[in-house]
């Protein structure tokens, strides 16, 4: 009796063990798709064809309406609201991710997002990214959209931040800037967290009840700094150090990385008549508050410039105030940080041809940086590391520099004062040397007679 008593004890154990380790399998399996506090949503939704056409893809409220819970009355006309919200995503086989949006001002004054900023990943993985999307449908308020360059992770707990999308600028309904920068795109704030899980086969989404926690960026300005390389036969060098100075709804001690975009068009401008710009390029810049850059004193008389990629303000304007514009000044004196991201060169030279330079006429070489967006902060307040995505418009400044360049003749000599002034010590010794020189020859001269 005492075996068979032992036997049903360590059956029962082992069936315990069992149990229980599919139950903290399937925990764990389902980690972030719990619907306590969640809006859940079922897999009905998912009827999106493959084929990214618009003919390809089924119609919004088609898709919508096949949830039970579905009811149109929820996604009324408001004229004056121009928001773009996320009321549900879905996933097609083709591993497109789709989004289903209510545009509140969409019989009245239709709106199309461009991009939407999205993260994959979540916590201290958190990196976002501005996807295009494809509006594929639109019924009144309702819009369907296709994430382009998205593609759906085979994981089974998969995440999607959103922190917002952006449409193109409308002089009828947003504001300008007072400065001379333009927004070519402005946001529309989401800050969504949503969980897909895959789980029997069976696919569910799942919006976190709670906003996500984001930065939103205030009091921006995009702008550059020529810097003179030395002058050079024939013309001058320089670089021109584009920088965003701006500032954010947190307090911040220390600024740590940041990740932000822009777009670059090479140019040629002929005696300031005609412009030719290169095909845009985009670039995604990472930066930290350890890295430097400086320019490349490349000519006669050059000063060798150098600043960090991340500065306060009050380290922007030690090092530059004397040099800069007052309207430029007036501009940024209410900004917290300035990103130092991108260097690019600047030429001005007299054109040649066959037969000797072309008297009279110039060519400025240049590169213009635009849509300047901040995509990203890490930063540390009150002992505590953050990483959030940002909230921010699309911005770009003008093709005049923000500090007081010289040129001609004064552009000369004041090369030659910073030369003086960054090599003095240099400078002093053969100072002393050519007075020594000339002292000698005086007195062998008078000693000697001629």
């Amino acid at each position: 009796m005492l075996k068979i008593f032992k036997l049903i004890v360590s059956c029962a154990l082992i069936a315990g063990i069992v149990v229980g380790g599919i139950f903290v399998y399937r925990s764990c399996s389902m980690d972030g798709c719990d619907v306590s506090d969640k809006l859940s949503y079922e897999t009905p939704v998912l009827r999106a064809s493959t084929t990214k056409t618009n003919e390809g893809y089924t119609g919004v409220l088609e898709d919508l309406q096949a949830d039970e819970n579905f009811t149109l009355d929820k996604y009324p006309e408001i004229a004056n609201d121009y928001s773009l919200q996320v009321i549900q995503i879905a996933e097609d086989s083709a591993k497109h991710l789709l989004l289903y949006v209510y545009q509140p001002s969409g019989n009245s004054k239709p709106l199309t997002a461009t991009t939407v900023r999205i993260s994959t990943s979540i916590n201290d993985n958190a990196k976002w990214q501005d996807y295009s999307v494809t509006l594929v449908s639109q019924a009144g308020t309702l819009q369907k959209y296709v994430v382009n360059e998205l593609t759906v992770k085979s994981d089974v707990v998969r995440y999607y931040d959103i922190v917002a999308f952006h449409r193109k600028w409308d002089k009828d309904i947003d504001d300008g800037i007072e400065d001379d920068n333009t927004i070519s795109e402005v946001f529309c704030e989401v800050a969504q967290l949503w969980t897909a899980c895959t789980l029997n086969g069976n696919v569910t989404y799942e919006l976190d009840g709670s906003a996500i926690e984001l930065v939103r960026i205030l009091d921006k300005h995009v702008g550059f700094l020529r810097y003179p390389d030395g002058y050079i036969f024939g013309g001058g060098a320089s670089v021109d150090g584009h920088y965003v100075a701006f500032s954010t709804d947190h307090d911040i001690d220390r600024l740590m990385e940041a990740d932000l975009t822009f777009v670059t068009r090479h140019a040629k401008s002929y005696n300031d008549v005609r412009t030719d710009y290169d095909s845009p390029i985009s670039k995604e810049v990472f930066l930290n508050d350890i890295d430097e850059a400086e320019t490349n004193s490349i000519g006669i008389f050059g000063h060798t410039y150098k600043w960090k990629r991340i500065e306060s303000i009050s380290s922007f304007l030690q090092s530059e105030e004397s040099k800069l514009t007052n309207e430029t000044k007036d501009v940024i004196q209410d900004a917290q940080w300035v990103f130092r991201f991108y260097e690019s060169e600047y030429k001005r030279y007299t054109p040649s041809t066959s037969m000797g330079p072309v008297v009279g006429s110039y060519v400025k070489e240049f590169t213009e940086v635009s849509d300047v967006t901040i995509l990203r902060l890490m930063f540390e307040t009150s002992g505590t590391v953050y990483n959030l995505g940002v909230v921010d418009n699309k911005q770009s400044g003008d093709n005049n520099p923000d500090n007081k360049v010289v040129g001609g003749c004064e552009d000369f000599f004041a090369r030659i004062w910073n030369f003086v002034c960054e090599h003095w010590n240099l400078v002093l010794l053969i100072s002393v040397i050519l007075i020594a020189v000339i002292l000698g020859i005086k007195i062998l001269t008078l000693v000697w007679g001629k």
